[in-house]
């Protein structure tokens, strides 16, 4: 295609719109170029290390999640130990108060019964007239002494009971506190066990996302690696496409003859001077006219075929000096 490639390039423009208006494709049903599979494969490992870097960041902040939760959950821990110290020193008071409330009441039971007793006494005696003691006494000052003793008794009994039921009711009091102390304590452990938990389960949440979403990295990564590896295939495979000679040897989309004079059958030639290229030597214009991308030389074989065929069919032997 050296002398009449110009009138190819309006009957292939032509040809274009006439087979676009009836609904068909140029392209037609032909497998993709192995440069549209490369790019292809660029672009899923694009999205592969998009999906790597999110998977990477939600590592990144379920790690910190389990962090935050392990250090409250120690923080916890301590607490409680604390609390249950503090709950068994409680314990300790609390029997050492049992034990002082059971004296002081053994103590107030005998006072008491030292007291019934008196009174019982009392009761069966007859009580002092103080007539006979008036009559009794030695003098005026044995008067006063006697009288001041009985008085003194009384008051003594009084005084002893009153205090032993003193120090019982306070000796119970403080029995009653430490025991509410205690409760306080112990419910403060229990609340501190719940929230332990909660923070223990959210360690525990954060762990299991950690590995889940580090496993579905892993697998992402082994696909972003076949994938890479797929890309330097089909780049090796494109530059020594690109670098040898194709000589497919036919068949052809036009006479073979016409090819051979054109470029001797190789897929590859390309003319310098008029950048024809590919077996058939088509130029640029024209073959942009007719949907393909890049040159001609580049293309795959199928690609080159279908759109040679494609010219033959609008322009036949002309398009082509050779013929």
């Amino acid at each position: 295609m050296v002398a009449r490639r110009r009138r190819i390039v309006t009957g292939g423009v032509c040809a274009s719109a006439i087979v676009a208006a009836m609904g068909l494709s140029l392209a037609g049903a032909a497998d993709p170029s192995l440069k549209d599979r490369i790019e292809s494969a660029h672009s899923d490992a694009g999205a592969l290390n998009d999906r790597i870097e999110s998977q990477s960041a939600r590592i990144a902040a379920l790690d910190e999640q389990a962090r935050e939760a392990g250090a409250r959950a120690m923080e916890l821990n301590a607490d409680i130990e604390r609390a249950e110290d503090r709950s068994r020193e409680l314990t300790a008071e609390l029997t050492e108060a049992e034990q002082e409330l059971d004296r002081v009441r053994a103590e107030y039971g005998t006072a008491v019964d030292a007291l019934e007793r008196r009174l019982v006494a009392i009761y069966k005696s007859e009580a002092p007239d103080y007539v006979d003691v008036v009559l009794s006494s030695d003098g005026f000052d044995d008067l006063s002494t006697r009288s001041d003793y009985l008085e003194v008794l009384h008051d003594a009994d009084l005084r002893v009971a009153e205090r032993v039921e003193s120090l019982r009711d306070q000796v119970a009091g403080q029995y009653d506190e430490i025991a509410a102390l205690k409760r306080n304590v112990e419910a403060e452990a229990a609340h501190l066990v719940t929230y332990r938990a909660g923070f223990q389960a959210s360690q525990a949440e954060a762990e299991q996302g950690v590995a889940a979403v580090a496993a579905a990295r892993s697998d992402a990564q082994s696909e972003l690696s076949g994938v890479e590896g797929r890309i330097a295939e089909l780049e090796q495979e494109q530059a020594a496409e690109e670098a040898a000679p194709l000589y497919a040897g036919g068949p052809y989309a036009i006479p073979t003859y016409i090819v051979m004079c054109e470029s001797g059958g190789n897929y590859r030639a390309l003319n310098p001077s008029t950048m024809a290229g590919g077996a058939y030597q088509i130029i640029p214009s024209t073959w942009h006219a007719y949907g393909g991308q890049g040159y001609a030389h580049q293309a795959p074989k199928a690609e080159q075929d279908r759109i040679a065929a494609a010219i033959w069919r609008d322009s036949g032997p002309s398009a082509w000096s050779c013929a």
